[in-house]
């Protein structure tokens, strides 16, 4: 009896300390990738961007590039990214919709950067060895676009 009791206390002291933790769910960790894509682009981070995509991505080097010429010449304040909503096809592909807003000035000049501002984005998502990945990124009414074609 001793013995039970003291093995039901081991185990309520390890459960309830956090030694027994579940995986993430497939939704917290498309969370967590959207969130440091968009914090490696607001302390334009290039490496830590492009390591969050799937390399053979046919948009990888036009990202890459893209977010190059973004962080030369400009400052960069994140003030808003956050999932709506993340729909899954099977278990290995997700699309994600993010609202953000991102302010972008020209250091130079100080003027804003067009193409900014409030904006609906779409990442889809590809599960690689247990890793999420970005596939694509566009704005959110790249959807309808797909859907006409």
């Amino acid at each position: 009896m001793t013995r039970k009791l003291g093995f039901t206390f081991f185990a309520f002291f390890v459960a309830s300390n956090g030694f027994c933790q579940q995986a993430e769910s497939g939704p917290e960790q498309i969370s967590k990738l959207v969130n440091g894509f968009f914090q490696a682009i607001a302390h334009k981070k290039l490496d830590t961007a492009m390591a969050l995509w799937k390399a053979d991505s046919p948009q990888f080097l036009s990202a890459r590039e893209d977010l190059r010429r973004l962080f030369a010449p400009n400052t960069i304040r994140l003030i808003e990214a956050r999932v709506e909503r993340t729909t899954f096809s099977g278990l290995d592909r997700a699309r994600t919709y993010v609202s953000t807003e991102i302010d972008v000035h020209d250091t130079a000049t100080g003027a804003p950067v067009e193409g900014f501002g409030r904006k609906n984005k779409l990442l889809d998502c590809v599960k690689v060895e247990g890793v999420w990945r970005i596939w694509r990124y566009a704005p959110a009414e790249a959807e309808l676009a797909d859907a006409l074609i």
